[in-house]
């Protein structure tokens, strides 16, 4: 088996766990489920990997990658947009599909079209058809109604209302907050933080208390050199809320020798340890 066919039977595996019914063209029959992702689908351009169904419309594509693609696949954005913007076979109208994915057997990235200044992020799986069709039955993304009116709103603004209201419970208060404040926000509203506080401190805390656990767990703790690049990751995800391969390029971990220096460092358990760190630092 070919590297690319791996990788799309790990696919297929998992659309299949998030409830997808998966086609061939010669078998199709988009009324099977509300979800289907049908392999190799005709357009103008070339055959699309997947495209994806919601009640019998085309919502989505997928660009599938070899595992060892992984590393770099951002690149692939450009692919996934071209085949987001073609014209389908038996679709009528030309409105760009909204939910772009590459994915590996092993990564997926995903960027929603509605959203302001559209993106794409790692995510652990892929969304179910039923979350697509919720989305898809809202007339704008959560990203762009808090920042339209009446709301306009900001994490500075959020942080300074807070603060207002609640400065004893408060802290680290500052004129300008980053967006990965949102989830400090977002934990003390809900009730699960008894305090107010820069995402990047309760990172530093976490990190703290994960090192702490993961040597005590091993027979022998991080060396000098790992737990300096441990920290450069903890950084990272203290300004953009995860790690991935693909951070690996930016400047701040790049120049330390990127993705090639921390294999060397850690091995396969980079991505068990990168795992780890997203759900304990973050969740």
């Amino acid at each position: 088996m070919t590297p690319e066919a791996l990788a799309r039977q790990h696919i297929d595996h998992k659309l299949e766990q998030a409830g997808w019914i998966i086609q061939d063209m010669r078998a199709l029959n988009l009324g099977a489920g509300l979800g289907v992702a049908v392999r190799e689908y005709p357009t103008d351009t070339d055959p699309a990997d997947y495209v994806l169904f919601v009640n019998r419309e085309a919502v989505g594509v997928i660009e599938a990658k070899k595992d060892s693609a992984g590393a770099t696949l951002t690149v692939a954005e450009s692919q996934t947009a071209r085949y987001a913007n073609a014209a389908l076979k038996w679709r009528q109208g030309n409105q760009a599909l909204r939910f772009l994915f590459e994915a590996t057997g092993q990564i997926i990235h995903f960027t929603d079209g509605a959203d302001p200044a559209p993106r794409s992020r790692e995510v652990f799986h892929f969304f179910r058809p039923e979350t697509l069709a919720e989305w898809l039955a809202q007339p704008q993304t959560l990203r762009r109604r808090l920042t339209q009116p009446p709301l306009l709103l900001t994490t500075e603004k959020l942080w300074s209302s807070y603060a207002r209201v609640k400065s004893h419970q408060v802290k680290g208060v500052s004129s300008q907050r980053q967006l990965t404040d949102l989830i400090a926000l977002l934990r003390f509203a809900l009730g699960l933080d008894a305090e107010l506080k820069p995402f990047a401190d309760e990172v530093d805390k976490r990190f703290q208390a994960w090192v702490f656990r993961h040597n005590a767990q091993r027979r022998t703790a991080f060396t000098d050199e790992q737990m300096t690049w441990l920290r450069l990751m903890k950084n990272h995800i203290a300004s953009s809320c995860s790690i991935c391969r693909d951070d690996f390029d930016y400047a701040e971990l790049a120049d330390h020798g990127g993705l090639q220096k921390a294999w060397q460092l850690f091995g396969k358990e980079l991505d068990g340890l990168m795992d780890e760190m997203n759900w304990e630092m973050v969740a």
